[in-house]
C-alpha cells in the first residue's frame, strides 16, 4: 500500500538509464531489430511478462531437477537453462523500447518490469547453484543475499539520485547474464559427470576457512566482495547527491 507521497513520486517518476557497457551497445542494434518486429498494438507489460513466465519456469526446473544445488544438472537442463537466460535477457532488454515505440512508457510500467527483474533474480541464483554446486549450504544463502543487496542498492540510488545505475565500469547486468549463459553451455558440453568434477575441484585450503575452498564457494566469497564494493559506491554517491540537497533546503 503506497502512501500519498509514494503515488506522487511514483507519478511524477521519469526513468533514466545509467551508462550502458560495450556489450550493451554492442547488442543494441540487435534488440532494437528484435522491437521493430514486434506489432504495435503489443503491451510492453506483455513483452515483460513473457520474459518472467519463461524465468519462473525454468526456477520451478531447477527445483525439481536440483533442489539442494548439490545435483549437477544434465546436458538438456544446462542447454535449456542457457536458452531460457537468452530469451529472458532479450525480452527484457526490448520491453522498455517497445514502450516507446509505440508511446506507452509510464513510471508504472517500470515499477512491472523491475518487480519482475526482482523475483527473476532467482532464476539467476538456481543458474549459478546448478552451475558451482555449493551445496544446501550457507554459501548458497550468502550468494542470493549478495544479489538481492546488489538489487536493493541500485533501486536505492535511484530513488535518490534518479538515474538507476547497472553496472561498475564495464561490467554490468548484460555481462553477469552472458557469463551465466556461457556457463550452462560449458556444463551442457562437459555433462554432468565433469560438472561434478570440476564443481569438487579444491583450489586452496586457507586457515582462516573451515572447509576446502571449492570453486562454488570461491565464487560466493567474490559474489560478497563485489557486493561490498557496489554498497560502498553507491552509498558515496547517493550521499553525494542527498546532503548538497538537503544544505539547500
Amino acid at each position: 500500500v503506497l502512501s500519498p507521497e509514494g503515488l506522487e513520486h511514483v507519478a511524477s517518476h521519469r526513468y533514466v538509464a545509467g551508462a550502458y557497457t560495450p556489450l550493451d551497445n554492442a547488442l543494441n542494434p540487435f534488440w532494437f531489430r528484435i522491437a521493430a518486429g514486434l506489432p504495435m498494438w503489443l503491451a510492453p507489460n506483455v513483452v515483460t511478462l513473457l520474459g518472467f513466465i519463461v524465468a519462473a519456469a525454468t526456477f520451478v526446473m531447477h527445483w525439481h531437477v536440483a533442489p539442494t544445488g548439490a545435483e549437477p544438472p544434465s546436458r538438456t537442463t544446462s542447454w535449456l537453462t542457457a536458452l531460457a537466460l537468452f530469451v529472458y535477457q532479450t525480452l527484457d532488454a526490448v520491453d522498455g523500447k517497445q514502450a516507446r515505440r509505440t508511446g506507452s512508457s509510464s513510471p508504472l510500467g517500470q515499477l512491472f518490469d523491475h518487480g519482475c527483474d526482482c523475483f527473476a533474480l532467482l532464476l539467476l541464483h538456481s543458474m549459478a547453484m546448478i552451475v558451482l554446486l555449493p551445496g544446501g549450504s550457507l554459501w548458497g544463502a550468502a550468494g542470493l543475499a549478495a544479489l538481492y543487496t546488489g538489487f536493493f542498492m541500485a533501486q536505492w540510488q535511484e530513488y535518490h539520485t534518479g538515474v538507476l545505475t547497472t553496472s561498475v565500469g564495464v561490467v554490468g547486468v548484460t555481462e553477469i547474464q552472458f557469463g551465466l549463459i556461457l556457463s550452462c553451455m560449458v556444463a551442457g558440453a562437459i555433462g554432468p559427470q565433469g560438472m561434478q568434477a570440476a564443481a569438487g575441484f579444491v583450489l586452496a585450503q586457507p586457515a582462516w576457512l573451515p572447509e576446502p575452498l571449492t570453486p562454488g564457494i570461491a565464487a560466493n566469497l567474490g559474489s560478497a566482495v563485489l557486493t561490498a564494493g557496489m554498497i560502498l559506491v553507491s552509498v558515496a554517491t547517493t550521499l553525494s547527491h542527498v546532503i548538497p540537497r538537503q544544505g539547500h533546503r
